[in-house]
Formats: structure tokens, sequence, C-alpha cells
């Protein structure tokens, strides 16, 4: 059996839009408390903190806004007020209450590739796992999938825990995702086949040089899933 793991958040549903205006809300905030602080100063301190605190908090929403908190001590000089950090709390909270919504064609892709018996799916993403089992539930897809895996990361060690516990071998696994990075490279590495479906946004920590492989087909949108299933030739 063929078992086609999808990402989750800017591969089903809208998601990194929804940081990219959490960034701006707090760029606004630093800039109106202390307007020597423009966006494209505030921009930099943000993202080198993320980035290293990746390790200790991880990916999502709650990382965010702790990064966030501590940028604005790096940039107000720890001269921050209450107010400053229950904004970006608010901010935080703003986020975790956006709606899912769906991106094209996934609901009718999914049920189509559901109905054939030769495809095990199974839901693969990564992040908080309370932000992203809410996700999943308000999405409606639960039904689609016969596992749900949500990963802390996706390096290639997390995909061989991925795989072990699923009882697949490489070579049987497809991987869709909008994430080179993170979701085509790391399962390709091991053996297995990519399916990549750019995002129009992308954050700056997953982006990568993209490199041409006979096991990656690149699509515009989920409605061409099932012709680059056939180009990939899995085996079943």
């Amino acid at each position: 059996m063929i078992t086609i793991a999808f990402d989750a958040d800017d591969t089903l549903w809208d998601n990194e839009i929804y940081f990219r205006e959490s960034e701006r809300k707090f760029c606004k905030l630093i800039n109106e408390f202390s307007p020597k602080w423009t966006e494209r100063e505030i921009m930099p301190v943000l993202f080198e903190t993320e980035v290293g605190n990746l390790s200790i908090y991880g990916f999502g929403v709650k990382s965010f806004v702790l990064s966030a908190i501590e940028a604005a001590g790096k940039l107000l000089k720890d001269d921050v007020p209450y107010s400053i950090v229950k904004s970006i709390v608010e901010i935080g909270r703003e986020q975790l209450m956006k709606p899912v919504t769906l991106l094209t064609d996934v609901e009718t892709v999914l049920a189509r590739l559901k109905a054939e018996s030769k495809y095990r799916l199974v839901l693969a993403t990564k992040g908080d796992l309370l932000d992203q089992e809410s996700k999943i539930e308000r999405s409606g897809l639960a039904k689609y999938f016969d596992r749900t895996i949500v990963m802390s990361d996706k390096r290639e060690e997390d995909y061989r825990v991925m795989m072990r516990n699923l009882n697949c071998k490489p070579e049987k696994l497809i991987m869709v995702g909008n994430s080179f990075k993170s979701d085509i490279l790391p399962v390709v590495n091991l053996g297995g086949y990519g399916i990549y479906i750019p995002y129009h946004t992308t954050w700056a920590h997953e982006v990568v040089d993209l490199v041409e492989h006979e096991r990656i087909v690149e699509i515009e949108r989920m409605g061409e899933i099932e012709k680059a299933l056939r180009e990939l030739r899995v085996e079943s």
C-alpha cells in the first residue's frame, strides 16, 4: 500500500499569512511605543530571536509570542511595560482564533484519494500540539485520514520515526507539502517521494534552493495531485 502524507499548514489551509499579519502588528506596536524603531529594523531582531528559540520552544504561535516578548526586550532595552507584553499576548491569541480556511480543491481531492483502496492517507504536520489538533478538528478533514501525526520538527530523523510508527518503507511514502525544506527534501533524502505545492508566502527560515529530482514533482495546486501521482509511478 502507498502512504500519502500531507502537510497541513499552507498545504491544506492558510496559515503563514496570519504570521505575517502578527509580525506587522508587533512592528506597529513597537514603533508606536518607540518611533525610532521601524519595521525594517524590528523584523531582523524578531526573526533572529525566533530562530534562536526554535530548539527550545519549537514552532507555532505560542513560540512566536514568547520570542516576540523577548525581542521587545532587546529593542526597548528591557524597558517593556506590561501593556506591551499584554498586547503581544493578545496578538497571539487573535492568531490562534483565526478561521481554518481550506485551500482550493483540498477536500475534493482528499475525498477522491480516500476512495482509492491502494492509498493510505496520513496527516503529518509540525508545530504546537494543541493548536494543530484544534485546526485539524475545525478543518473538518480528519475523516479523510487514517492517521494524524504532529511532530515537533520535520528533520530526517523525525520522518524515520514516523515511518517506523506507520510500518512504511521509504519507497512507499509520498510526502505532499509546501515547504521544500521541511516536507520534501528530508523524505526524498530517505528514499521517498515528494509532491511540492508552493504557497505564495513562505517564512524565511523555510526558504532553500530548489533542486530537481526524479522523485519530486512540483504542481501549482492541490487539484493537480492525481496527475503528479501518475508521474511519480510509485508501485503499490
